[in-house]
Protein backbone atom coordinates (compact mmCIF):
# COMPACT_ATOMS: atom_id res chain seq x y z
CA UNK A 1 0.00 0.00 0.00
CA UNK A 2 1.05 3.72 -0.76
CA UNK A 3 2.04 5.75 1.94
CA UNK A 4 -0.06 9.16 2.49
CA UNK A 5 2.29 11.32 0.96
CA UNK A 6 1.83 9.37 -2.73
CA UNK A 7 -1.48 9.21 -2.33
CA UNK A 8 -2.21 12.58 -2.10
CA UNK A 9 0.64 13.97 -4.02
CA UNK A 10 -0.12 16.02 -7.15
CA UNK A 11 -0.44 13.25 -10.24
CA UNK A 12 1.80 15.65 -12.79
CA UNK A 13 4.56 16.28 -10.09
CA UNK A 14 4.55 12.19 -9.20
CA UNK A 15 5.28 11.54 -12.96
CA UNK A 16 8.37 13.96 -12.90
CA UNK A 17 9.46 12.84 -9.13
CA UNK A 18 12.71 10.95 -10.69
CA UNK A 19 13.63 13.37 -13.26
CA UNK A 20 13.57 16.57 -10.62
CA UNK A 21 15.46 13.80 -8.36
CA UNK A 22 18.59 13.31 -10.54
CA UNK A 23 18.11 16.83 -11.87
CA UNK A 24 18.72 17.73 -7.78
CA UNK A 25 21.99 15.27 -7.93
CA UNK A 26 23.18 16.91 -10.57
CA UNK A 27 23.23 20.05 -9.10
CA UNK A 28 24.61 18.81 -6.06
CA UNK A 29 27.26 17.61 -7.89
CA UNK A 30 27.73 20.74 -9.96
CA UNK A 31 27.72 22.76 -6.78
CA UNK A 32 30.38 21.08 -5.22
CA UNK A 33 32.34 20.62 -7.98
CA UNK A 34 32.65 16.82 -7.62
CA UNK A 35 31.28 15.10 -10.75
CA UNK A 36 33.59 11.97 -10.34
CA UNK A 37 33.53 10.04 -7.10
CA UNK A 38 30.87 7.04 -7.64
CA UNK A 39 30.98 5.87 -3.66
CA UNK A 40 27.82 4.83 -2.44
CA UNK A 41 25.86 8.04 -0.50
CA UNK A 42 28.21 10.24 -1.89
CA UNK A 43 25.23 12.77 -2.84
CA UNK A 44 23.25 12.09 0.30
CA UNK A 45 26.43 13.76 2.02
CA UNK A 46 26.53 16.21 -0.41
CA UNK A 47 23.49 16.86 0.71
CA UNK A 48 23.95 16.93 3.75
CA UNK A 49 26.81 19.66 3.58
CA UNK A 50 24.79 21.69 1.70
CA UNK A 51 22.20 21.88 3.76
CA UNK A 52 19.97 21.13 0.56
CA UNK A 53 16.52 19.40 1.97
CA UNK A 54 15.32 16.35 -0.39
CA UNK A 55 12.64 17.03 -2.48
CA UNK A 56 9.84 15.70 -0.98
CA UNK A 57 10.37 17.88 1.97
CA UNK A 58 10.74 20.79 -0.10
CA UNK A 59 7.53 20.32 -1.00
CA UNK A 60 6.03 19.40 2.15
CA UNK A 61 7.67 22.88 3.27
CA UNK A 62 6.17 24.82 -0.01
CA UNK A 63 2.25 23.21 0.79
CA UNK A 64 2.36 24.38 4.57
CA UNK A 65 3.54 27.74 3.51
CA UNK A 66 0.74 28.07 0.83
CA UNK A 67 -1.42 26.82 3.58
CA UNK A 68 -0.38 29.39 5.92
CA UNK A 69 -0.19 32.39 3.51
CA UNK A 70 -4.15 31.44 2.66
CA UNK A 71 -4.97 31.16 5.75
CA UNK A 72 -3.22 34.93 6.94
CA UNK A 73 -4.93 36.20 4.17
CA UNK A 74 -8.47 35.27 4.36
CA UNK A 75 -7.48 36.28 8.27
CA UNK A 76 -6.90 39.49 7.19
CA UNK A 77 -9.23 40.42 4.77
CA UNK A 78 -12.67 39.59 7.75
CA UNK A 79 -10.82 41.61 9.84
CA UNK A 80 -13.02 45.10 10.80
CA UNK A 81 -11.63 48.49 9.57
CA UNK A 82 -9.70 49.97 12.15
CA UNK A 83 -11.42 53.50 12.86
CA UNK A 84 -9.58 56.42 14.52
CA UNK A 85 -11.42 58.21 17.29
CA UNK A 86 -10.99 61.56 17.33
Amino acid sequence: MKNNEERTSNPFLHKYRDKLTRLQKQAARSITGDYKSRTAGIVTNMFTQLELPPLQERRKINRLVMLYRGAGASYTSNRPLETSKG
